[in-house]
């Protein structure tokens, strides 16, 4: 293969089970996709804000750093989609955004120590927007939850 070619597959949303692998195997121009939400899980359903703040950064941060001493990962999925068990523990909107805006900073910061990452999704029709925040790269942008301009 080409040095300009790359392998990518995806984690199967088990990143914690290839550690061994890569460790075991020195392959060259291949890169983890794994997909990091905080909002489909029955835990994430339960997490207080505390416990969220802590998943986005350190939890996340050391599941990615134990297997990207392996292999190159990409977060090829991601958002800032917030469970509303955990939305509902915050009285106003104000908060809510200040929430957002957290979540994203500590996303950015820790998914800035991989390869790459991809939002999902860029834009989202005005209706969507509405009924799913979070979710939308270009809203979430206006609305101040992710950085006008990204670092490199």
């Amino acid at each position: 293969l080409s040095k300009d070619v790359y392998v990518v597959f995806h984690d199967g949303f088990r990143l914690d089970k290839w550690k061994q692998f890569f460790n075991e195997n020195h392959f060259e121009n291949v890169i983890l996709d794994t997909h990091m939400y905080q909002v489909f899980s029955y835990n994430d359903a339960r997490r207080n804000i505390d416990e969220l703040l802590l998943k986005v950064s350190e939890q996340r941060s050391r599941e990615l750093m134990e297997v990207n001493q392996y292999v190159d990962i990409v977060v090829g999925e991601w958002s800032l989609g917030i469970h509303k068990n955990t939305l509902d523990l915050l009285e106003n909107e104000v908060d809510k955004n200040n929430l957002y805006k957290e979540v994203g900073n500590r996303l950015l910061t820790t998914f800035g120590q991989v390869r790459g990452w991809f939002f999902w999704n860029y834009k989202l029709s005005e209706e969507s927007t509405k009924n799913k925040i979070g979710w939308s790269f270009v809203d979430n942008v206006q609305q101040g939850f992710l950085p006008k301009k990204m670092k490199e």
